[in-house]
């Protein structure tokens, strides 16, 4: 998830906040509230430099701002209420084109348990329709996570731990080792 944020010069001369960030559907109203104009050629919102710290206080909100990096589970089941696509912890986190689409899960985000119907809802109004499925979302700043965690108490925060072995280095390893009845 790329979020940059450049001071640069419009052709005009003025200088403006230059702001990429993923689509969330919250944001284009909270970027027109700052006054910012939407760049389709760009995919960027242009804004005010005066209004940086609110933008600041805005994409943390969004996106988090720890540095500490934690995976989250959470069943979506109750999220999802008939809609095609759920958002959440700063991202997509799956969504169904269309009616006889399969659901397609968002970037970091993997499938823990449960399943989708391989279609559901109808050719306008597509959903995505779970059945106990729990997802496992990578990668999210822990500060995002908890505020998580306290509007949907059915999701667990997985602390990273880098004293864990790598399972797959792991693996290997035993494969590798020598077992010392070689015969050469």
């Amino acid at each position: 998830m790329s979020i940059t944020v450049k001071t640069v010069k419009m052709t005009d001369g003025t200088m403006r906040l230059k702001v990429v960030t993923p689509y969330l559907p919250e944001l284009p109203p909270r970027f027109r509230a700052l006054g910012g104009k939407w760049s389709a050629e760009q995919r960027a919102w242009y804004i005010d430099p005066r209004d940086d710290a609110r933008l600041r206080a805005m994409l943390a909100e969004f996106f988090g701002q720890s540095a500490e990096l934690v995976d989250v589970r959470v069943n979506i089941d109750r999220l999802a209420g008939g809609q095609g696509e759920i958002y959440g912890l700063g991202r997509q986190l799956c969504r169904r084109p269309g009616r006889d689409y399969n659901v397609r899960l968002g970037d970091g985000v993997i499938l823990i348990a449960g399943d989708f119907p391989s279609s559901g809802g109808s050719r306008n109004n597509p959903r995505l329709n779970p059945d106990n499925v729990t997802l496992e979302i990578r990668d999210v700043p822990r500060d995002l996570a908890e505020r998580f965690k306290l509007a949907h108490l059915d999701c667990e925060i997985l602390s990273h731990s880098p004293s864990e072995p790598d399972p797959i280095r792991k693996f290997k390893t035993e494969i590798q080792a020598p077992t010392g009845n070689e015969v050469s």
